[in-house]
């Protein structure tokens, strides 16, 4: 289970092609057009929230 959380958008297009999974940490500043379509988290909260449900998924 390859997770990989970044803030940049390409970075995350290259993970999950390459097979991982992304996670799209919102910072204030990005995440406005929506170009992921993966987890999108703003808070390490919601991030252990996101972590559980990919354990789930697996």
């Amino acid at each position: 289970m390859d997770i990989l959380v970044d803030d940049h958008t390409p970075n995350l297009a290259r993970w999950e092609t390459a097979g991982g999974t992304g996670v799209k940490w919102l910072n204030g500043i990005n995440g406005k057009n929506g170009r992921f379509e993966g987890i999108r988290v703003r808070s390490v909260k919601e991030l252990k929230a996101a972590f559980d449900e990919i354990a789930d998924r697996k």
